[in-house]
């Protein structure tokens, strides 16, 4: 006799959070952060520059920078089933644009 298939889920999560992206940019520029974490289900994300949300998924884009772009990028990965959330930070320094001389 055989039983029926069951399918076990193990929610849990998120862990270990990543960020991509550049350390150091120049004014005018803009760049691309990635977040990812390990989480089932898949987690959502926040994005704050300095203390101040300014972004939600995985994926966040600057618009061009300015010399007041300098600081900390963190996301904050949330699962709503294990009401757990993870964070990570990364700082940007952001120059100004190099002038090639003519």
């Amino acid at each position: 006799m055989t039983s029926p298939n069951y399918k076990l889920i193990v929610n849990y999560g998120p862990e270990m959070p990543i960020i991509t992206g550049p350390a150091s940019a120049e004014t005018g520029h803009s760049v691309t952060f990635n977040c990812s974490a390990s989480s089932q289900p898949l987690c959502h994300f926040s994005w704050f520059f300095n203390g101040s949300q300014v972004a939600t998924g995985s994926v966040y884009e600057t618009g061009p920078l300015t010399l007041a772009s300098h600081g900390e990028y963190t996301c904050v990965a949330f699962n709503n089933i294990t009401g757990r959330n993870s964070t990570i930070s990364k700082m940007l320094t952001v120059v100004g644009e190099s002038v090639t001389p003519t």
